[in-house]
């Protein structure tokens, strides 16, 4: 009998039971390349346009020095979106990462369907940011790292205005990184 209440006890504890998924912290190591040691937040007011779009789509974005900023999304079929000027912040991170938040930005990184969302960011949809290595949800907002470019193989940042490039963070592990630019004026 006493066995038979053990083992009741033992099965109903393991099927009540959730799993615990640790919590992500901000004691990750930065993974991406190094800022230049003269970098400043200012470095990122300007008009940032993508390196990869290929004549498929063109996604600009302006930063201004009063916390706003404003995309321009445009696909070679015709499809154009312009936002309001929306608020855009820094985060400087434990592990030495630089990140800008902007809020209501529209991630035109993957696909139409997300691009198209109204409220902007990447709704539900994981995402993998492999400065820190971690994934996370990008709700009502997109989230760029700020990476140096320094010692880059990446042809399409070698020589980067002001040595700093914003790269997206990706829609899964298996995608590749993509960049924005400063527009040289």
């Amino acid at each position: 009998m006493r066995k038979a209440f053990v083992m009741l006890f033992v099965v109903l504890f393991l099927v009540t039971c959730k799993p615990v998924i640790p919590k992500p912290t901000e004691t990750a190591e930065w993974a991406c390349r190094p800022l230049p040691g003269n970098f400043r937040d200012s470095d990122l007011i300007g008009t940032w346009q993508p390196t990869d779009e290929a004549g498929v789509a063109t996604d600009e974005i302006i930063l201004r020095e009063d916390g706003t900023y404003k995309q321009t999304y445009q696909q070679s079929n015709g499809y154009r979106y312009e936002s309001v000027w929306n608020r855009w912040w820094i985060e400087h991170r434990i592990s030495g990462g630089v990140y800008v938040h902007l809020e209501g930005m529209r991630y035109c990184h993957s696909t139409d369907e997300i691009c198209a969302r109204a409220d902007g960011g990447g709704g539900d949809s994981l995402f993998y940011d492999p400065c820190e290595d971690r994934v996370l949800k990008m709700e009502g907002e997109v989230l760029l790292a700020v990476t140096g470019t320094q010692g880059t193989r990446d042809p399409s940042i070698i020589g980067a205005p002001k040595g700093i490039a914003l790269m997206h963070i990706r829609p899964s592990l298996d995608t590749t990184s993509s960049f924005f630019v400063l527009k040289e004026e």
